[in-house]
C-alpha cells in the first residue's frame, strides 16, 4: 500500500473508523469535532474493556460556539469516559505584529491512529464535513511520526477541558 493515499469529499470517513474500533490509541486535532458517528465511535472504544488512550484537541474559540453547539456536550462525555480533551489557540501575533494582532486560532485536522496510521486535510471532524467538497489524506511510514509531533506540540499551550 502506499504511503499515501488521497480521499475527495468524505470517503475517507469510513475507512478511519474503521481503524478507530480496532485502535489502542488515538489523537484528534480538529477546529471543531461534532461529527456522532465519530463520538459514538470513541465512547464505544473508551467503554470498551480494551485499554485506549484517546486525546482530541479543539480550538477554544468554538467550543461553546453557538455555530458548533454539537460540540461541547460530545467532548463533555468523551471526557466523563476518560478521553482528555484540551481546548487549544493559535499562535500569539501581538508580539510580531502589534497591539491590534490577535490570538490565532487552531486549525490542525489531523487523527493519529496508534502511532502507525495518520488522516489529514482539510476537513474538520464534523457533521457537516460529510457533504463538503473536502480533500483528506491517509499517511503511513514515516510522515505519520512528524503529524504526531504537530498534534502534540499544543500540550504546552493547551488547556485541559
Amino acid at each position: 500500500m502506499s504511503p499515501v493515499i488521497v480521499y475527495k469529499d468524505a470517503k475517507w470517513i469510513v475507512p478511519c473508523l474503521a481503524e478507530l474500533r480496532k485502535a489502542t490509541a488515538v489523537d484528534i486535532a480538529s477546529f471543531i469535532f461534532d461529527d456522532p458517528e465519530f463520538t459514538e465511535t470513541l465512547v464505544q472504544r473508551l467503554r470498551s474493556r480494551v485499554p485506549f488512550s484517546c486525546r482530541i484537541y479543539v480550538d477554544s474559540s468554538t467550543f461553546d460556539a453557538r455555530s458548533s453547539r454539537r460540540q461541547a456536550p460530545r467532548l463533555r462525555e468523551l471526557k466523563r469516559l476518560g478521553a482528555a480533551v484540551f481546548l487549544c489557540t493559535g499562535y500569539d501575533a501581538t508580539a510580531s505584529f502589534g497591539p491590534r494582532a490577535h490570538q490565532g486560532i487552531m486549525h490542525l485536522k489531523a487523527i493519529v491512529i496508534d502511532q502507525d496510521v495518520a488522516y489529514s486535510g482539510s476537513a474538520n471532524i464534523t457533521l457537516g464535513a460529510r457533504s463538503n467538497r473536502e480533500l483528506t489524506f491517509r499517511f503511513s511510514g514515516t510522515a505519520v511520526a512528524d503529524i504526531s509531533v504537530a498534534i502534540r506540540s499544543m500540550d504546552a499551550s493547551a488547556k485541559p477541558l
